[in-house]
């Protein structure tokens, strides 16, 4: 068990495309994840206070591309390293002040959180559960605010992107939670939903990933109404061999019983006739 899971960390030790946006883990080849619909996108999470508690932060990032710094502290921050590689930014602001134009936050720090120097390394957010969604991992080159970022795209349906939270900060990484149908293996993402509203998501007897349909619901993805074919007509016709199989062998007892009594029948044999028949014979077969 311990060498599976030193394995399975080992295999998880790679990195997402970040040209197709596309991962397949390496111990199941049948299943792909497709973040390329959330790409060249910025997004935003929601703010929380620091764990200080005197600021509040939040994060802005791009999927599988580099994020404009729109603030001039990030700005100031992206000049230092090369803005065409940034990926996230950590955003700190003051907790009890605004500015005076449309009530917006008070940035009073930024800081560059991921870059495309090095590549976010994915694992499952649940080996058991493959069909959960996908972490991406990124190490910071920053050496201010914490060493890593962690965004768990989380197999949920919706397209909604306005649900990014921060889950946990501490010192040495933030983690995010990104809720998104495009988490889901790609086999099973129909449109914006899964399996077409009409299944679930799981896993086939082949390791592949596959649509499990509701009751009604037949197709590949659970796209026609219908009744599917759990074999009962197969099991009819095998039925009825076997009955037919059966009257024939009873049949065919009920003859060996009938012609066992019918011999027994017979007039037995004569024995004191048969006895004084062969005495009438001599060795050589002839009658005396």
């Amino acid at each position: 068990m311990l060498l599976y899971f030193l394995l399975a960390e080992s295999a998880f030790a790679q990195f997402v495309d970040t040209s197709t946006c596309k991962w397949t883990p390496p111990l199941f080849p049948g299943i792909t994840i497709d973040l390329s619909p959330l790409a060249n996108k910025p997004y935003v999470s929601n703010t929380v206070r620091t764990s200080s508690g005197d600021k509040m932060q939040d994060v802005q990032f791009q999927v599988c591309s580099t994020v404009e710094a729109t603030q001039p502290s990030c700005q100031a921050k992206a000049q230092d390293t090369d803005k065409s590689k940034i990926t996230a930014f950590h955003r700190v602001y003051e907790a009890s002040q605004e500015s005076n134009s449309g009530g917006s936050k008070i940035l009073s720090d930024c800081n560059v959180q991921a870059t495309t120097a090095t590549n976010p390394t994915p694992s499952l957010i649940d080996a058991n559960d493959k069909q959960n969604g996908i972490t991406l991992k990124y190490k910071s080159t920053n050496p201010v605010g914490p060493p890593a970022l962690e965004i768990n795209f989380q197999c949920i349906e919706t397209t909604n992107t306005d649900n990014i939270e921060i889950t946990s900060t501490s010192e040495d990484k933030i983690v995010l939670a990104f809720p998104t149908v495009y988490a889901c293996p790609k086999s099973c993402v129909t449109g914006k939903s899964v399996c077409n509203g009409h299944g679930i998501c799981g896993i086939g007897p082949d390791g592949k990933s596959t649509c499990l349909c509701d009751e009604g619901y037949v197709g590949d993805n659970c796209n026609s109404e219908g009744q599917a074919d759990n074999g009962e007509g197969g099991f009819t016709a095998i039925m009825v061999s076997l009955i037919i199989t059966m009257i024939l062998l009873a049949a065919l007892l009920a003859l060996v019983i009938y012609m066992f009594f019918k011999l027994h029948r017979l007039a037995p044999i004569d024995n004191e006739a048969y006895s004084s028949l062969s005495n009438k014979f001599n060795e050589l077969g002839q009658i005396t």
